[in-house]
């Protein structure tokens, strides 16, 4: 299964299909730590709507520059968290670790197989029920990537200017403006593709625990141990990518924040000429791609056991 249905098929918003009793067992199933992801849930939007309190409290006491410097790194600071799939490894690990070991426990995982629905349907019904419990924090994820986005469409426009383009002297200014505007898309979309492959790289590593452990004690950390892990390979990988470019020390800080909160490909886009920024984007998501059907597999394999 390639890595976008996946990706749909984890999405706890889209349509349930298959086993439909499986997804809402799962989603209405409360153990301790998906009460506290609840509690969180629910405290969401209280909790920021006293952060926006806060910073309008300081726009119209504080200083203009002070205050304008506060709400926008506050703002910037929170987008940037809700869109870095580094902050998932927790969540994923505490909503999937359990959806299959769970069922071992209770020696009820083989009955569910002796239904007409084939394993894959059952793993991921009950993955998109886990989901359902964080489909809050979801949905601001969702509205702090698309601004994530805008950020790396702009970081793109560095292409224009690491790549000789020999064309763009004769072009009128509206077709400069083409050209950035196309170049500016381009950027985002790569940027949504990767999120999404990311995201299903960390919660298919999650699942692979469940599917492999025999106590939730045990799978919960695995859990959030291996989305980590995927992760933090992912991000290194980048790193060692972009390390054969020499920058100065500063610039090598703001690579790395850029590597921790917006993935590689904003790196890429704005550090790349051309030619190397495809090359680099394509061998990124072709690996990841392919590192994660051999985790898909070896979790129905598990699955299956």
């Amino acid at each position: 299964m390639r890595s976008w249905e996946l990706f749909r098929c984890l999405n706890p918003f889209r349509e349930p299909d298959g086993a439909v009793p499986v997804f809402v067992r799962e989603a209405t199933y409360l153990p301790p730590w998906r009460v506290a992801l609840r509690l969180m849930n629910q405290d969401a939007v209280p909790a920021l709507t006293v952060v926006a309190l806060v910073q309008l409290l300081i726009l119209l006491r504080a200083p203009l520059p002070l205050a304008t410097r506060c709400l926008v790194g506050g703002l910037l600071l929170l987008t940037m968290i809700l869109a870095s799939v580094m902050t998932w490894s927790v969540l994923l690990g505490l909503a999937l670790g359990p959806t299959i070991v769970r069922e071992r426990e209770r020696a009820t995982w083989d009955t569910l197989r002796t239904t007409p629905f084939d394993t894959a349907t059952l793993v991921l019904s009950k993955a998109r029920g886990a989901l359902w419990s964080l489909r809050v924090v979801i949905l601001l994820a969702r509205g702090a990537i698309l601004l994530a986005a805008l950020v790396a469409a702009l970081l793109s426009l560095s292409l224009i200017e690491h790549t000789h383009w020999p064309f763009l002297s004769d072009l009128s200014p509206y077709g400069m403006c083409g050209v950035g505007l196309l170049v500016m898309s381009a950027g985002s979309i790569l940027y949504l593709l990767d999120r999404a492959q990311q995201f299903t790289l960390m919660a298919t590593a999650a699942l692979a625990v469940s599917a492999g452990a025999r106590t939730v004690r045990v799978a919960v950390p695995g859990a959030n141990a291996a989305a980590f892990a995927f992760w933090l390979l992912d991000a290194g990988l980048a790193a060692v990518v972009l390390a054969l470019q020499p920058v100065p020390a500063a610039t090598l800080q703001e690579r790395l924040i850029t590597l921790a909160l917006l993935g590689p490909i904003p790196a890429y886009l704005a550090e790349l000429s051309l030619g190397w920024a495809v090359l680099a984007v394509t061998f990124t998501l072709a690996l990841r791609e392919a590192v994660i059907a051999l985790v898909w597999r070896w979790t129905l394999r598990a699955a299956s056991a």
